[in-house]
């Protein structure tokens, strides 16, 4: 988990946190694959932090203008 630069809807730069999809599904176990295959997670909260983070699915920078939501 790191903080990345992203584009947020309005177009502007923000920094959030990112987590790469590969390294979620490792800690996922056998639901791994909603992850990995199906991508079905944006983000994920942990308990004890306030900020969501965010899923990274590629090597490009997150843009939420463009990104689907469930």
């Amino acid at each position: 988990m790191k903080y990345e630069s992203c584009i947020s809807i309005f177009g502007d730069e923000i920094l959030v946190r990112v987590i790469p999809f590969k390294n979620l599904g490792g800690i996922m176990r056998e639901a791994h694959w909603l992850v990995t295959e199906g991508h079905y997670f944006d983000y994920i909260k942990i308990d004890g932090l306030q900020d969501d983070i965010y899923v990274k699915y590629s090597d490009k920078q997150i843009d939420f203008r463009h990104r689907k939501s469930w």
